[in-house]
């Protein structure tokens, strides 16, 4: 079938590019293309995200387009059998969704297809699925409208279809088969098409007889015996309804069948009816073939001599209306494949006369959804009416329309532009005004414009933008209006500056690069190469002057200054022929110079382009190699000889090397140590010694520390360590050399003791000599003077006699008693204080020690008591408890002034008796409270205040004996609270020791 199509102009490339970005848009799709048929191949005009290369690969995707009367839906291609091994699915890009639509004329030539991919699955919404269509509807009337192009098509399709170039087929009889089915599918869409025109201007009064007229075009097209629409009756299940045959055509010698198939039951034919119910086409090819639950069907099929049929449902609002038939009577004709696809669109015109109306609203429908269309592009469209007198003074234009980017590509109001005629220029940049203003005049000349400008919008944030602007003409040839797309190009413009200005710096640093570089194509033809690559092989050229050159020729001049000549050459080839990257592969120069190269195969798109070469000369870094190894071979031998462990670690504390005294002094094996950490070698409570050891080699390259080591059995040891910095394969390590001084360190600190013990004897001694002459002296003086003037008084003044007497009787009670503290404090310190642990009623002992202490020195006090009843009996020494409590109390009065309150306070809990004696005495300096307990020792501020400084130490030693514990809060001039704590039983019982000296 050859079409005469009357067009007058051709779409540029930048509309056919539009219509492809639109159809992306539509779906959110990465990647659109728009192909059109010629008589052998099938072109691809137009494509967005990919290469034309790749484009044209998906020309299979277009095939099936065309051979579907809907818009072709892949949700998933790798489950589609049509395409699933398909190139550009089971490789790069992974094509996973695709979409076309036919594109047609108004006659119904099909030209080509639109088709969008994806390399991700989905399921496009309807309204997607419409818009293409309806795109797919604009570019035909576009392509319509333009003769240049539209003939080219035409000429293409003479002596041919499209189908012949949609098919990858190596058999030219598939191929030619193919043309023929699309030859034919053509011709049958055509005459559907004239058909759809003719109901679409028919009253209702002539419906049948269009519908008969139709059947008998159809049917003779076909080439069956008998066309016929069967109208399905009723409105309740598919089974209680009737069906009757009431449009009928027969070819000439056919006998008719209509009168005889009215008001027949469904329910006689259930599987033929669930075929319709479900709109299903039926294509029974050989009657006789019919499965057993046709057997109805095949019965009456037989009796009408019919051998082979096609039905086809019609439907109308998802309701069953009937169906369309063709019979083949007594005869086999070969029905072309696909054909029930392309009758449904009869099914459709049969429908019913309303199909009309629902035609107009489908047209008011397309219209709005391409104006969403539009307003839906980031690309700015408008529209401008011009003048009829001046067409050529933009002034005097008209806006007719702009779509909604207009506010967001401009930054004004679409009804700003409506406004404001002027407004569209004057947002253009000023340099770049004139530039525009030329570009319009080219448009007035030619009709269009292409053109890139910036434009300056209120936020000052200059865009850069690119616009196609076309004519547009009236029957006549004049102008009547103006059209154009406005894209905003800033970030591609941005890119390429940025490109621009990468390529520039790249270059810099190619040329100034610390090694030589070529780079060759497929051919090996050199297309650069730097100029450190012509001194490393002795070119006495500039390098631009190799650019074009073949390399194979070079390749031998090079071979000549390498040392093994037939190597190099042979190891370029090999490289070239594996196309696979090469790294650190080493030559060798005839005067001894070292080259180190890398080969850099390159591809584009899977197809080899060339490769590169760099090459370095190291033959200094080689020979410092060579010396470094012999360095490290001297080290290694004495790091092994060393009676010394040696020890290197990462500056984390990983063990990277020991030697074997190392192993001998941990005793770990090697292995083991490689695997821990320098950390894991010394004890938890030497861990901190270790790390500060560890900062301060960092900071300061070396340290010498002492500290305590662990080895693998547990024991410890005393290690010095000199550890210093070492930089070892490019990397800071720490490495340290350990000697074990334990002998040394346990010989000093036994030094240390007994220096230390004997400077506390001495200490002790001291203050014993100065206490004792203090305390004995006093007394004895007293002693002494009181015996002389008893002896004077004796006779003369008896009673001045029995003052002195009573005196020396004191004096002589405290040296007895300074004796007794002595005496005791001595048995506490050698571990002979006596302890004889028994049932003792605290609560009796408390009452009559606080009588004794009240009538004593505790009347010029206030004594206060709490809880002295809820002690109750404890397991203690009597003796030790009434010891520690009456020197607690002693002092508590001893150091408060007359008329201050002291507290005694006591609790009983189920594990121990806590007793509480508070006074508001003259306090502990703080000094003093870490020695309080010490023989000896008493307060800075005790003044003239007597005592010997042993009574604290003997009752910390007596509470000791009970398992106890005493505690001080005390301050200066704020009193002191002493709280000591027994157990209810004490953690063991001693026997008496030695008998008390008489």
């Amino acid at each position: 079938m050859k079409e005469q199509l009357e067009l007058t102009n051709e779409l540029s490339e930048e509309q056919l590019d539009r219509f492809a970005r639109m159809a992306a848009h539509i779906f959110d799709a990465p990647m659109a293309f728009i192909s059109l048929s010629g008589t052998d191949h099938q072109q691809v005009e137009a494509c967005i995200g990919m290469s034309r290369s790749v484009a044209a690969q998906g020309l299979p995707f277009s095939t099936e387009a065309l051979l579907t009367e809907d818009p072709l839906i892949v949700e998933d291609a790798t489950q589609d059998a049509r395409l699933c091994a398909h190139p550009l699915v089971a490789n790069a890009p992974h094509v996973r969704f695709c979409a076309g639509a036919t594109i047609r004329t108004a006659n119904g030539t099909a030209l080509g297809a639109l088709g969008v991919m994806a390399p991700e699955a989905c399921t496009p919404a309807p309204e997607a699925i419409d818009r293409l269509t309806d795109l797919a509807v604009m570019m035909g009337e576009a392509l319509e409208r333009q003769p240049h192009r539209a003939a080219s098509y035409a000429n293409r399709r003479n002596g041919g279809d499209a189908a012949a170039i949609l098919t990858a087929a190596q058999d030219v009889t598939e191929q030619h088969t193919l043309q023929r089915q699309l030859r034919y599918r053509t011709a049958l869409e055509h005459l559907i098409a004239q058909l759809s025109a003719r109901f679409l201007n028919t009253a209702p009064a002539d419906i049948d007889d269009e519908i008969e007229a139709a059947l008998g075009a159809l049917g003779a097209f076909i080439g069956v015996d008998r066309s016929y629409v069967f109208r399905v009756r009723g409105t309740g299940p598919i089974d209680t309804r009737t069906m009757d045959n009431t449009h009928e055509w027969c070819a000439p010698g056919i006998e008719p069948q209509q009168p005889n198939l009215q008001d027949v039951p469904c329910a006689m034919f259930p599987w033929w009816m669930g075929h319709i119910e479900r709109m299903e086409p039926i294509e029974i090819s050989d009657v006789a073939a019919l499965p057993p639950a046709a057997a109805a069907v095949k019965e009456i099929l037989e009796a009408q001599d019919i051998t082979s049929l096609l039905v086809v449902p019609i439907a109308s609002d998802e309701t069953i209306f009937g169906f369309i038939g063709f019979d083949i009577v007594d005869a086999t004709v070969d029905l072309y494949p696909g054909i029930t696809t392309v009758l449904q669109v009869v099914g459709d015109l049969f429908a019913n006369a309303f199909r009309q109306r629902r035609a107009e609203k489908a047209r008011d429908l397309s219209e709005t959804r391409f104006q969403n269309l539009l307003h839906s592009l980031d690309d700015v469209v408008w529209s401008l009416e011009l003048d009829d007198d001046t067409p050529f003074d933009l002034s005097k234009s008209k806006l007719r329309y702009n779509n909604e980017a207009t506010a967001r590509v401009y930054g004004h109001a679409r009804a700003d532009f409506f406004e404001n005629k002027a407004l569209w220029f004057e947002v253009i940049h000023p340099e770049d005004q004139e530039q525009v203003a030329r570009h319009m005049e080219t448009l007035f000349e030619t009709g269009a414009a292409d053109y890139e400008h910036r434009i300056v919008p209120p936020d000052g944030d200059v865009r850069w933008l690119r616009s196609s602007v076309r004519l547009q003409y009236d029957e006549e040839g004049k102008p009547t209006g103006m059209g154009g797309i406005a894209t905003d190009i800033t970030v591609r413009k941005t890119m390429e500056e940025e490109v621009r200005a990468t390529t520039s710096r790249l270059a810099t640093i190619v040329q100034h690069l610390n090694g030589g570089l070529i780079y060759e194509n497929e051919n090996r033809e050199i297309l650069f190469v730097n100029q450190q690559f012509c001194t490393l092989f002795d070119i006495d050229a500039p390098a631009e002057a190799l650019v074009g050159s073949d390399c194979t020729a070079g390749t031998q001049a090079a071979a000549a200054l390498m040392r093994d000549p037939d190597a190099f050459i042979t190891s370029i080839e090999t490289c070239i022929a594996n196309k696979e990257p090469v790294s650190g592969d080493v030559v060798e120069r005839n005067d001894g110079r070292i080259y180190e190269r890398d080969f850099i195969p390159v591809f584009s798109g899977g197809t080899y382009r060339g490769h590169l070469w760099h090459y370095r000369d190291v033959t200094q870094h080689r020979q410092a190699q060579r010396k470094l190894r012999e360095s490290e071979r001297k080290y290694h031998t004495l790091f092994e000889a060393s009676n010394d462990a040696i020890f290197i670690h990462n500056m984390e504390g990983a063990i990277q090397d020991v030697n074997a005294e190392t192993s001998v002094l941990f005793g770990f094996s090697r292995e083991e140590l490689l695997n821990k950490s320098i950390q894991e070698l010394h004890p938890p409570n030497a861990l901190d010694t270790a790390r500060k050891a560890l900062e301060e080699v960092g900071d300061k390259g070396n340290v010498r520390f002492q500290v305590r080591c662990a080895r693998k059995d547990g024991s410890t040891f005393w290690g010095e360590i000199s550890a210093s910095l070492l930089q070892l394969d490019g990397t800071m390590s720490v490495q340290g050399l350990i000697r074990d001084i334990t002998a040394q360190k346990e010989t000093a600190e036994h030094l240390r003791q007994a220096l230390a013990k004997e400077r506390e004897l001495g200490e002790l001694k001291s203050r014993f000599v100065s206490m004792a002459s203090h305390e004995l002296r006093t007394p004895l003086t007293a002693i002494q003077s009181s015996a002389e003037l008893t002896e004077l008084f004796l006779e003369k003044k008896p009673e001045k006699a029995s003052s002195h007497l009573a005196r020396i009787q004191g004096n002589v009670s405290k040296m007895t008693d300074l004796l007794e503290d002595v005496l005791l404090y001595g048995r506490a310190e050698s571990g002979r204080l006596p302890f004889r642990p028994e049932p003792v009623q605290l609560d009796a002992l408390l009452q009559d020690l606080l009588r004794d202490v009240r009538e004593g020195i505790g009347m010029e006090h206030t004594m206060a008591t709490h809880g002295i009843d809820t002690v109750g009996t404890i397991e203690a020494d009597a003796q030790l408890v009434r010891l520690v409590l009456s020197n607690l109390l002693s002092n508590a009065l001893k150091y408060s002034d007359a008329g201050t309150t002291v507290d005694v306070t006591c609790e009983r809990t189920d594990e121990a008796v806590r007793f509480t004696i508070a006074d508001e005495g003259i306090g502990i300096p703080t000094a003093d409270q870490e020695r309080l307990f010490e023989p000896f020792h008493r307060g800075e501020n005790v003044g003239a205040i007597g005592g010997t400084g042993l009574g604290l130490s003997i009752v910390n030693e007596a509470i000791n004996c009970h398992g106890g514990s005493i505690s001080v809060q005390s301050a200066p001039g704020e009193g002191s609270t002493f709280t000591v704590c027994l157990p209810i039983t004490p953690p063991h019982k001693q026997e008496a020791t030695a008998a008390e000296p008489a």
